[in-house]
């Protein structure tokens, strides 16, 4: 999630970030949705490479080192995960990942803990930096 938000936040120079979580039977998806610069369809293949940036280093104007994408895909796929991504370049870009809930949680009566926890929750951030 810090990934994922973080990208939001430093490629959403001015826009909205939203966040969305989801219980869906047995898995928990949490989407992030940006209004920031996008990703071009020619890149996306490359999105989850380590050290891999849109930009060369000789024109890049956000920093960082490529891992972070990385890192979250294979976390992902070691926790039986999944990430899609749809994204358009000047538009924005959305991040979807899903991933089992803990044996402990499933049969957990959650509306007696939190009622909000059984239905689908979204938040809007407006961003103007």
């Amino acid at each position: 999630m810090d990934n994922l938000l973080s990208n939001a936040v430093k490629f959403t120079e001015e826009g909205s970030i939203e966040v969305e979580v989801r219980r869906s039977n047995d898995r928990l998806e949490i989407q992030v949705r940006d209004s920031g610069v996008g990703i071009a369809e020619s890149y996306r293949d490359n999105l989850f490479d380590p050290f891999s940036q849109e930009e060369e280093w000789r024109n890049r104007r956000y920093e960082g080192t490529g891992l972070g994408l990385a890192l979250v895909n294979r976390l992902l796929e070691m926790m039986d995960g999944t990430i899609e991504v749809e994204s358009q370049k000047g538009v924005g870009s959305s991040f979807r990942v899903g991933f089992p809930i803990a044996d402990e949680f499933k049969n957990h009566d959650q509306s007696s803990v939190n009622p909000s926890l059984s239905e689908s929750h979204s938040r809007h951030f407006p961003t103007q930096f």
